[in-house]
């Protein structure tokens, strides 16, 4: 059995998503409390890459909302 630790990363059926919840303060302002995304791939190295480059935006996404600069 392979096991795959990959954060914010699980697989429904044949398909994996990256998921993360939005902060409870920037809720309305993001207009979701949780964001799903469908990963283009299924090999691990372009999953973790994936899975970064979202991390990031998301990131950076919510460093906006908040007005960080």
């Amino acid at each position: 059995i392979l096991r795959m630790d990959i954060k914010h990363v699980s697989k429904r059926g044949e398909r994996f998503y990256w998921s993360r919840f939005v902060p409870r303060s920037l809720q309305e302002a993001y207009g979701k409390k949780l964001v799903r995304i469908a990963m283009q791939s299924s090999a691990l190295a372009d999953l973790k890459r994936e899975a970064a480059e979202l991390d990031m935006r998301f990131e950076a996404e919510l460093a906006y909302l908040r007005g960080d600069t």
